[in-house]
């Protein structure tokens, strides 16, 4: 039983066999139900020691566990991250609830973290509300305490960004956008839910007009990936708001976010994957980051085809929760049923190619940047959250393929869970994941997209995911509804 008083060395650090017996599975997903426990503790833990910091904090270094110096510009608490504000408030929510429903946990000590999510979600929601309300209703990858949209200027300063109402829809608002809904739905406010439904139509249409910008700024000058480069236009748009009609529909209910869901995952499939197997310089089910204005894929100035074989899974994952969910909701009914069987079997065979070509010779993780005309790797170094998402996506492809093919979805999983427990999570810092580690497994000071830590986002909505259905899995081979 977790209690209140969370003991680390609790954590055994489970690796799992190959054939992995009932007692490794059990002790693994005890594991992971104290890592979720302990990590949105931690983050419960340093909310309310800043009574003046009214937003999510996981500014601190996972190398050496210190909290980052207000002073420190790009680091420090004067400068806030939508993305994980946004990413935040919906792990929030979903932890929540994931308690709820864990017999693992002391009940007094689960119903006093779900009291203490609800008293965080509402004050950061109304935080977040109140920058939003400064700029038209938007957000911008970086902001000042005040709500001033900032972006790094000559030498490393920050300099202020005007942001205008009616400028094309960027990352920040997708991400803040899930989160305020999933927030909204939690406090019971109607008004909110249905300002953030308006808002998400919005930008919906702007992705499917190509009108959205990325808003993020380049803070590993590495990353090859960031930045506006015209006429180049990333399939993350598309990917991530996959996330945003799963969370639309299991709120709402209406079929119209099965029917965006569907169309992103379409998309993907047509213009940044070979699925006929026909496309020159890539294998078939390969997945690339970039198309031209053309639709067709872009070729970098060197000659390069970027992957990023982590993306490719967490689509995966992402594309089939949203046809489970679609199911739970009786939305998929306006789905035939040779389009869903075509759907599932195109997503599980870029799951196979896409990790293939990502995860690393000796098993450490899986690379950040893959060129699919070279077949090598362009960056080895390797982050920490493609991993809880691959185990997502196996999961959710053991649901649907044939029973035979289901141990093949589970050696993925063994290898990513044996990876990130081995080399990422962090038993003497609230079992939190280093975010980067390099070709050797060694630890590197990289920030893969925003300084402040995961709050729970990509590791724990995955880790609740990939727990709940490989038990949803057993039960139903056990019960014999599964061939």
């Amino acid at each position: 039983m977790i209690e209140e008083k969370i003991d680390p060395r609790a954590f055994q650090g489970t690796k799992l066999s190959d054939s992995p017996s009932r007692e490794e599975v059990s002790q693994l997903v005890r594991d992971y139900q104290l890592m979720l426990v302990s990590v949105i503790k931690a983050i419960l833990d340093r909310y309310d020691r800043n009574g003046d910091y009214p937003f999510v904090d996981t500014k601190l270094s996972l190398l050496d566990g210190r909290d980052f110096e207000d002073s420190d510009e790009v680091r420090g608490k004067n400068t806030i991250y939508p993305w994980i504000q946004g990413r935040g408030l919906e792990a929030l929510v979903l932890h929540e609830a994931w308690l709820r429903r864990c017999d693992a946990i002391d009940p007094k000590f689960r119903d006093d973290l779900c009291k203490r999510i609800k008293v965080m979600v509402d004050e950061v929601l109304e935080s977040m509300e109140q920058l939003r309300a400064k700029n038209g209703g938007r957000l911008f990858f970086m902001m000042d305490r005040s709500g001033q949209p900032v972006k790094i200027g000559a030498g490393g300063k920050l300099e202020p960004v005007k942001l205008a109402a009616d400028a094309p829809s960027n990352y920040s608002d997708l991400f803040y956008v899930k989160g305020m809904v999933a927030a909204a739905d939690m406090l019971g406010e109607k008004d909110i839910v249905a300002a953030a439904c308006k808002w998400y139509d919005k930008i919906h249409r702007d992705i499917c007009g190509n009108a959205f910008e990325s808003d993020q700024q380049k803070l590993c000058p590495e990353n090859r990936a960031v930045g506006q480069v015209k006429g180049r236009f990333l399939h993350g748009p598309r990917m991530i708001a996959i996330g945003a009609a799963l969370r639309f529909l299991d709120v709402t209910g209406d079929g119209k976010y099965h029917d965006y869901g569907v169309e992103y995952i379409d998309y993907i499939l047509e213009h940044h994957i070979n699925t006929t197997g026909d496309c020159d310089c890539t294998k078939r089910y390969d997945m690339w980051e970039f198309v031209g204005a053309d639709g067709q894929k872009y070729i970098e100035p060197d000659g390069a085809l970027l992957s990023d074989p982590g993306h490719a899974t967490e689509f995966v994952g992402l594309a089939l929760k949203l046809l489970r969910i679609s199911e739970q909701k009786g939305t998929i009914e306006k789905m035939d049923e040779e389009k869903l069987t075509d759907l599932q079997c195109s997503l599980v065979a870029v799951l196979l190619q896409n990790y293939a070509n990502g995860m690393s010779p000796m098993g450490y993780g899986i690379v950040k940047s893959f060129n699919l005309v070279s077949r090598k790797p362009v960056s080895s170094n390797m982050p920490w959250w493609s991993l809880p998402e691959t185990m997502r996506a196996a999961m959710e492809a053991a649901r649907v393929v044939p029973g035979q093919r289901i141990p093949q979805m589970g050696e993925i999983l063994i290898e990513c869970s044996n990876a990130f427990i081995a080399h990422y999570v962090r038993p003497e810092l609230h079992l939190m994941a280093y975010q980067t580690i390099d070709e050797n497994a060694e630890p590197v000071d990289e920030i893969p997209a925003t300084p402040d830590a995961d709050p729970g986002y990509h590791t724990g909505l995955c880790i609740i995911d990939a727990i709940d259905l490989f038990a949803d899995e057993v039960i139903a081979i056990k019960e014999g509804t599964r061939e």
